[in-house]
């Protein structure tokens, strides 16, 4: 799965999460641009992500995801390893 795949993925599960078919999420997106986007909201998303690509992210993936690059960049790393 090639990096745009992975944010494409992303992309229906903010989505699905935040009941809103017009997010549209970039790289660069943060809680900051999405006020539901808690803490609560951050691990439903990680994992429905996990999920949806089978694969797990470590405890410290989890705190480091800080946006959407942050994301994609360890569900590269995780899916390279699996």
């Amino acid at each position: 799965m090639n990096r745009s795949e992975i944010q494409e993925s992303i992309q229906l599960i903010f989505r699905d999460i935040f009941l809103d078919e017009s997010i549209e999420i970039t790289e660069q997106t943060s809680p900051e641009d999405i006020d539901e986007w808690d803490s609560m909201a951050h691990v439903t998303i990680l994992t429905a992500i996990e999920a949806e690509l089978n694969f797990q992210f470590t405890a410290e993936d989890m705190g480091e995801c800080i946006n959407v690059r942050m994301i994609i960049d360890r569900a590269e790393k995780r899916l390279d390893n699996s």
